[in-house]
Order: structure tokens, then sequence, then C-alpha cells
């Protein structure tokens, strides 16, 4: 193996153990959390839930400004999502459960209204639905869904920081053991 070989490799086994040390020393920071989510994607640099309204089932238009000093559970989903409409129940069994915590989950639908609202009623969720617009993936993508996969979900704390993200169905005792360490201080 050449000098400039051996240089590169060792620079990029540098880089590479360098940012794994960064990433250890995160999520000792927040252990807490690590243990909560461990095999969801972390997310703790401090991003705020963007501002942004939408409109409910029956047209009313609801602010994320509205859900100030709650955990907000944010998900983005479709009625033609077999993952999205498998994690709804448990969403709110956990919304009945966190509630008096001050836990809020929120759905975003990325679907047409009458299929919604169909969805709703036979599965009775009662959990805020709001109707996802154009912009709903833009703002999904901003929150780490770099690939517009649903479902996505997005978990901010009592202060508005995103917390956790995930792409795909999300596994209960992962997100109830997130959400007990949130409601707890």
């Amino acid at each position: 193996m050449t000098a400039v070989k051996k240089h590169g490799l060792l620079a990029g086994l540098l880089i590479v153990a360098l940012g794994a040390g960064i990433g250890l020393g995160v999520m000792q920071q927040n252990g807490s959390l690590q243990r909560g989510f461990d095999t969801l994607t972390i997310k703790l640099f401090g991003q705020y839930m963007p501002e942004f309204s939408l409109s409910d089932l029956k047209g009313e238009l609801h602010s994320s400004s509205e859900w100030q000093d709650n955990v907000v559970v944010l998900n983005f989903w479709a009625t033609w999502c077999p993952p999205c409409t498998a994690e709804m129940p448990m969403f709110d069994a956990l919304q009945d459960e966190y509630e008096e915590a001050g836990v809020k989950f929120v759905g975003i639908a990325i679907d047409n209204q009458a299929d919604v609202e169909t969805f709703i009623t036979e599965k009775e969720i009662g959990y805020e639905i709001l109707m996802g617009n154009p912009d709903s993936m833009t703002l999904s993508k901003s929150l780490g869904n770099k690939n517009g996969g649903l479902p996505f979900t997005a978990v901010f704390d009592r202060a508005g920081k995103l917390v956790a993200t995930v792409v795909g169905e999300v596994p209960r005792e992962r997100l109830n053991n997130l959400l007990a360490v949130l409601t707890s201080s």
C-alpha cells in the first residue's frame, strides 16, 4: 500500500472515530432519552417545532402554537399506508394514557379528506387529526424525513424542542419509554 493510500485510510478512520466519539458524548449527555428510544433516530440538535397552521376535519384552523408547554407527538400518515394505520390505535391509547401528563398527539393526514374521515370514524381515533396540504411534506422533511417516507413521527419536549424522529412504524414500548421520560420532569 502506498503512503498516500495509507494516509487516506488513516484520515478516513480518524473521521469515523471522531464522529463516533462525538455521537457517544451526545448520547451520554442525554442518556435517559437514549434509553427510551435507543433504536430510533435521536435528534439532539435543539430544533424547535416550526410554526404552522392546518385545518382539522371540520375545517377549523389550528396552529402549532396551541400545543405550547405540551409534549407533542406529531405523526404524518395516510390511509393507504399500512404501517400508518397500524400504529394509530396505539397512538390513540397512549393519548388517553398520557393526556393528563400534558402529552398531545397530532396526526397530519397526507390524504384526501373523505378517506380520512371514513377511516377516523371506523377506527374511532380520538386524537387530533389535521389535513395536510402541499407544504406538509416540506414540513416533514424539515424535521428530518429526508426521503418523505410515511409514517413519519416527530416528538417534541415541553420546550418545543425536537427530541426524536422515526420513519416507519413506532414501537410502542420505545415510545412509551420516551413519553415516560419526557413527562417525569
